[in-house]
Formats: C-alpha cells, structure tokens, sequence
C-alpha cells in the first residue's frame, strides 16, 4: 500500500496541474488518469495488503472522479487480466499460479504488458473523438479485456484474450486443471467452443480455493 496505492495518488497529484493546463489551453481534450488495479479489488488475491491496496486504489479512481470532473479531467481504474510479467512467468512455469487458482489457463489467455498499454491509447483516443461517453467510464473500475473488446482492440497475438469473469475463460481453465498435463486437442476445442459470456462481478468474489486457505 505505501507503494503501489500511494504512488497512485502522488503521480496523480503532480499530473493535475498539466492536466488542467491542458484542459484550459484545449477546451475539446480530454485530460485522463489512469490507475492500475485488478481483480483483487473486489476477490481474494495473494494476501490482505495486496486487496486492499486494489480496492484503495478503485476507490481513489472514483473520488478522484468526482472532485476532477469539474475541471474536465477523467480518472477510471483498470483491471488487467493474466499478466505476463517477469514476476507472473516465474508464478505460471512453477505451477504456483494453478496451485492457488486451480486455474489451468490456456496461453492464449494470458495478456502482454503491452495490451493494456494499446487499451489505454485506443481509450484515450476513444474519449478525445468522443466517440464513446467519458460519463459511461468516469470513476468506473473496468476491466481491459472489455473495453478492448469495445474498442476493437488486440494483443500482439492478434486477439482479444477473454476478460477473467467470462465464461470463455474460466470454463475452459477449471477442465483443463482437472488434468495433469492438459490435453492440447481439448484445449483448442474448448477455446473454440466456449462462448464469451460475462458473469457478474459479484461472481468474482470470495475467498480463495479451500486448498490454499492454509497458506
């Protein structure tokens, strides 16, 4: 918390003034601060501090809304998917990851760092063209497979990785967990197949599987 919620805020602090200043200098632009949380925010992920670090982080995006919006400034909270990170490489190749998920997620759901950062320039431009309301967004927690999905947006692969509460990512992630070594066959078919419907984010919360409670 006092590094990942409380550079969020500090970065935010120096970046208003610019912010505004770029609103004042062009009254049509659409001056945006984004925060980078995820679904840890609203589920049990890792541990205590890292939750609640997320959540602070959700509700610094809808404060900050708020008392922003009067200088035309738009703040929203986003959630990545299945990262590939260093840290996340390590996590997936060792099994930890589907130790405590008891997901076994196909690769091609797993994001590149660059995905969200192709989702952030696509919103962005999105809201300056106003092709899409900052009012349906501002203050909002979203997730960056959706919106990229809105916005036509993909991942160096070439496609748009499922979000984590859609059906197309974590039907085929619990069957494929109930193999040792997943069956490649039955991965593609399961990829194929399942549709790409969105629970709802009361779904994704809770505590974690009962066979990492001990952790």
């Amino acid at each position: 918390m006092n590094i990942g919620l409380r550079s969020h805020y500090i970065a935010s602090c120096y970046a208003f003034p610019l912010l505004k200043h770029t609103k004042e200098f062009n009254p049509t632009a659409s001056p945006l601060i984004v925060h980078i949380s995820s679904f840890g925010g609203v589920s049990y992920s890792f541990n205590v501090a890292y939750g609640v670090g997320k959540a602070g982080v959700d509700r610094m995006a809808r404060d900050m809304a708020l008392e922003l919006t009067s200088y035309g400034i738009n703040c929203v909270s986003l959630y990545p998917g299945v990262v590939r990170t260093e840290r996340m490489v390590d996590i997936l190749e060792s099994g930890e990851f589907r130790k405590r998920t008891n997901l076994a997620i196909p690769k091609e759901f797993i994001e590149t760092p660059l995905f969200t950062g192709r989702v952030i320039a696509s919103f962005y431009d999105a809201l300056d063209k106003k092709s899409v309301s900052s009012q349906t967004y501002n203050g909002k927690s979203i997730v960056v497979a959706e919106l990229a999905k809105i916005l036509g947006v993909v991942d160096v692969s070439g496609c748009t990785p499922p979000s984590l509460r859609s059906v197309r990512f974590l039907l085929p992630s619990l069957l494929l967990n109930q193999f040792k070594i997943p069956p490649k066959q039955l991965e593609n078919i399961l990829i194929k197949i399942t549709p790409d419907v969105l629970l709802p984010m009361s779904f994704m919360e809770g505590g974690p599987p009962e066979a990492s409670k001990s952790m």
